[in-house]
């Protein structure tokens, strides 16, 4: 409570109560909100400064990715979304990518948000189920890999077609609430029934990570590689480990076809 009233009693919330939402109040320090607003980037640039990018980001990323080549060279992708949630590291890695290059009208600046790995696992993935790259659309880059698994295979299974009308099947481009509601699919209850570990030899992806062990207060120490063969017994060790440990570095859960990494975090 005393960090809220600091930052509704501030001269900063008098000048611009409209960049002041609940998610400021629970993500901001006011320390931060100042320096934030009194620097020459948001005095150049303030349409890309919104009560998110105060919650989230930090006057050093900003200016970090202001300042660099990539949004000199791309100011059509940089939104308020990227400075609130993207780092100039990841936002390089994207547009220096082959994916970037082959298809750069599926980026926009919400993609820039996510990581690369993201990325290049849900390209993978398609490839994997033959699935053309030209019926990839920026809605299935964002989905959740474990998602557009699972409903690949529903699909597959139930003989519904992937490709319809010419285009993606509408289901990858929909919300969880609209996909019961309009499919009467449960996600989670379609996260069962294709596990995606099961099938492609990954046990353990980074939510089931923040799962099994962020969220119940545990950190992990050790360094764990699990390779493609018998990784079954591997991760059961591994996820007894995860308790025992402090932090974890998970740097190659499975490969794919001739030794192609499929899924790496």
């Amino acid at each position: 409570i005393s960090e809220i009233r600091e930052i509704l009693r501030s001269e900063e919330y008098k000048e611009h109560p409209e960049l002041f939402t609940s998610e400021t109040l629970a993500h901001a320090k006011i320390s931060e909100i100042r320096e934030i607003l009194r620097s020459e980037e948001y005095k150049e640039h303030p349409e890309m400064f919104t009560s998110t990018t105060l919650a989230h980001a930090k006057i050093s990323e900003i200016r970090e990715i202001l300042r660099s080549e990539e949004y000199k060279e791309h100011p059509e992708m940089f939104t308020s979304t990227t400075l609130a949630h993207a780092k100039i590291s990841e936002i390089r890695e994207i547009l220096r990518s082959e994916e970037y290059k082959e298809h750069p009208e599926l980026f926009t600046s919400t993609i820039l948000c996510k990581k690369y790995e993201h990325i290049k696992n849900n390209f993978k993935l398609a490839r994997k189920y033959n699935i053309d790259e030209k019926y990839i659309t920026t809605k299935f880059l964002m989905k959740p890999v474990w998602q557009n698994y699972a409903l690949i295979n529903w699909l597959k299974d139930n003989n519904k077609t992937i490709i319809e009308n010419g285009k993606l099947n509408s289901i990858f481009s929909y919300m969880p609430g609209i996909i019961k509601k309009k499919f009467n699919v449960d996600l989670k209850e379609l996260k069962k029934m294709y596990p995606l570990e099961e099938k492609e030899e990954t046990i353990l992806t980074e939510e089931q990570i923040d799962k099994n062990s962020f969220k119940k207060g545990k950190r992990l120490t050790k360094q764990v590689v699990v390779e493609q063969k018998g990784n079954l017994e591997a991760n059961k060790r591994v996820e007894r480990e995860l308790f025992e440990e402090t932090i974890i570095k998970i740097e190659d859960v499975s490969k794919g076809e001739e030794g192609e990494t499929l899924w790496k975090d």
